[in-house]
């Protein structure tokens, strides 16, 4: 299939009327995601729930526009209220919160959507071109050179992760090793099952991916509970509407640095593990550095640092597809998610992506074009009613999308073990969170190990030992490592432009602090200050944190390398390579918990800036802190036993409710609503319409067995 043929046909396929209301279906869902706090709701984890009902043009399609279209609506929170709907729009409040504070939110709403608007269309154009380029260079590689790019994916991820390399490297090798567990073909054996025979096809992916990420952003909903207030809204939308052509008419006028900080987004999009976190800093930094007078104008209300943030942030969107469609590498953890979805119906990254589905990939240009090219002028004309939707409190919001989750979790196998994998892998996520260790590295590993297994076999069988001296095999690890060191210096580049800015807000004629949200944000690796009475508990919750942690890797490696000692060769390469690498580093990680234990010093260093994750917001008492998510967390657990017992028809409705109204202070009516329409969802499209084989709850046979129902 050449490239027109690809072009012809993913445009005869999108606009049809499936993938067409699907990319309606998800706009309002984009439209409120990105002005939550720490980034917005998990529609990818939703979908992966509906894998097996939902077309792939459709289900991708959702996916791909949901995030061009949330990444679309993120400035609005940065610009009106100083509060990023995600860590790729921090830099945009250092000069959109002063021109809102300042009466200007209008100018600086038109000219952030405008650079968003264009950034999206570099990035989609951008994508267009790369992707015959990357076809040829997948011509030439074989099975060797597969091995190392899915290895390296993995490693590359794991490097660049939060900034912190030893534990990325271990949570990867880790993941690597919970991706072995099942029914090896190779080897015919079955390994670390744990005696449970619902793991012997191995770990489903959608529950992974529920626990480590859906349900902690979640809790960290109720953990921050920082709702905004009505009137905060109401006096920066005052005149908003007057000034917006004005700020288009800015960005229009600045049209080279438009194009210039676009090309930065698609260019560090490209680069594994680091995305628009890093994209928009690095493009910030650059505008402050080249355009005229902005060393001092910057951070004050410079309209250009708006523009400049904006457009990469926009663009990095088709940076980060080249990888993760080329070579299986994700360009950042939500793509990590969209991997995960491919390999679930079956669409093996890299070859097959740009041959046999090449008119998939070319629609994902379609998409990103026409996501900026839909939701931009929406919010260039609504965004003072869509703006609202930052003042629900977060207890109203958590339990509705921990519900909804746990039904996509729970249609991976129809099986309760898929709840119970679930609450397992969200309590690790929590920890995983809440302590600073990086959550993609184990996503990726876990996509990304069966496809490692298979390309080594193959590789050393055909090759041997010869493999590693191919001319491809040694190109490919010599471009790894100049992405791993150009990532590691961009990383650094980032925490500069951060450290550059001022801590300090500056103050408007009237005293009032132009910029207060999101100023600890600003620092890397800036620790908050405490008395010796509260750094006695930080210290003590972390290092708590990080011996479970490290027992809990500990164990398992153990786990999977005794058994391997008999397993087959080819079943047991692979868990031996993820335990002998992932070792030392747990060595390392175990050596520094007990200089922090002796020493008194604190175990993780506060990183707000992390690179592809994002951490429980800091500040309080860590004691308090810890009982409030791990109040959240015993009331999911309750939710998944009330299941158990009575089924999702019962309990999912009564857990809203009585979670609402007791947590979210909720009216009776609204809570009962809301209860309501989780009964008509499960009973009406998840029974009826789709017919999922809901489990037989002990409750509903006691009550067949009392009264003699068949």
């Amino acid at each position: 299939m050449t490239m027109l043929e690809a072009a012809v046909s993913a445009a005869q396929q999108l606009f049809t009327p499936g993938p067409i209301l699907g990319m309606l279906a998800v706009l309002p869902i984009a439209l409120i995601s990105g002005l939550m706090p720490g980034g917005g709701l998990p529609v990818t984890v939703v979908v992966l729930g509906f894998v097996g009902f939902l077309d792939p043009w459709v289900a991708i399609t959702m996916v791909v526009f949901q995030s061009a279209a949330n990444d679309a609506t993120e400035p609005l929170p940065s610009i009106l209220l100083g509060i990023p709907g995600s860590r790729a729009s921090q830099a945009t409040i250092l000069d959109g919160y002063p021109l809102a504070r300042q009466g200007l939110a209008g100018v600086a709403i038109g000219a952030a959507y405008t650079a968003s608007l264009i950034g999206g269309l570099i990035g989609a154009a951008a994508l267009l071109i790369s992707l015959p380029v990357i076809r040829e260079l997948l011509f030439v590689f074989g099975s060797a050179e597969f091995f190392l790019l899915s290895l390296m994916g993995i490693m590359t991820v794991a490097i660049v992760s939060a900034g912190a390399f030893v534990k990325g490297m271990l949570t990867a090798m880790f993941g690597l090793a919970i991706s072995m567990i099942g029914y090896s073909a190779i080897g015919s054996v079955v390994r670390a099952d744990f005696g449970l025979q619902y793991l012997w096809d191995g770990i489903p992916l959608t529950p992974i991916v529920v626990g480590l990420f859906a349900i902690p952003e979640a809790m960290d909903l109720v953990v921050g509970n920082s709702p905004i207030a009505m009137q905060r809204v109401d006096e920066m939308l005052r005149g908003v509407s007057k000034d917006v052509y004005r700020g288009m008419k800015l960005a229009l006028n600045h049209k080279w640095l438009t194009v210039r900080s676009s090309l930065v987004g698609v260019f560090i999009g490209a680069l594994p593990g680091l995305g628009g976190s890093v994209a928009h800093w690095i493009a910030y930094a650059q505008a402050r550095a080249t355009e005229k007078g902005a060393k001092e104008s910057f951070g004050k209300g410079d309209i250009r640092g708006v523009i400049a943030a904006e457009s990469s942030n926009n663009s990095v969107d088709g940076g980060e597809l080249m990888p993760t469609v080329g070579f299986g590498i994700p360009g950042s953890g939500g793509m990590a998610i969209l991997l995960a979805m491919f390999i679930l119906y079956g669409i093996q990254p890299g070859p097959a992506m740009l041959t046999t589905h090449l008119d998939l990939t070319v629609s994902f240009v379609y998409v990103i074009a026409l996501a900026n090219l839909v939701v931009v002028p929406i919010m260039l004309t609504a965004s003072p009613i869509i703006a609202r939707v930052a003042t629900i409190p977060p207890n109203l919001i958590a339990p509705v999308v921990i519900a909804v989750v746990t039904l996509s979790a729970f249609m991976a196998t129809y099986s309760l073990g898929d709840l119970w994998l679930a609450l397992g892998f969200a309590v690790l996520g929590v920890f995983m969170k809440r302590y600073g260790w990086p959550r993609p590295p184990i996503l990726i590993a876990v996509v990304l190990g069966e496809s490692v297994e298979r390309y080594m076999y193959s590789s050393v069988s055909a090759y041997g030992m010869s493999m590693l001296v191919r001319p491809q095999f040694l190109a490919i690890a010599g471009f790894m490592l100049v992405i791993v060191v150009g990532s590691l210096r961009m990383q650094r580049d980032m925490h500069r432009a951060m450290a550059s800015m001022p801590l300090e807000p500056a103050s408007t004629d009237d005293g009032e602090p132009q910029v207060q949200s999101g100023a600890d944000d600003r620092r890397g690796q800036e620790r908050i200050a405490l008395d010796k009475v509260q750094l006695r508990k930080k210290l003590t919750v972390e290092i708590f944190g990080e011996i479970i942690l490290l027992l809990a890797v500990t164990f398992f490696f153990i786990y999977l390398f005794i058994p391997s000692l008999d397993w087959p060769w080819g079943a047991r390469l692979v868990p031996q390579i993820a335990v002998a690498i992932g070792t030392p580093f747990l060595v390392l990680r175990i050596i520094y918990v007990l200089r922090a234990l002796l020493w008194s010093r604190t175990v993780a260093t506060v990183t707000p800036s992390g690179i592809m994750d994002l951490g429980f917001r800091v500040g309080g008492d860590p004691t308090e802190e810890g009982q409030r998510w791990f109040r959240i967390l015993s009331a999911i657990a309750v939710l998944y036993l009330g299941i158990w017992i009575a089924g999702f028809q019962i309990a999912m409705p009564l857990w809203v409710f009585t979670y609402m109204v007791w947590f979210g202070r909720a009216h009776r009516v609204v809570a009962g609503g809301i209860a309501l329409i989780f009964v008509g969802l499960i009973v009406g499209v998840y029974g009826y319409l789709i017919r999922v084989p809901w489990h037989d709850p002990p409750l509903f046979m006691l009550y067949r067995y009392l009264f003699g129902v068949p």
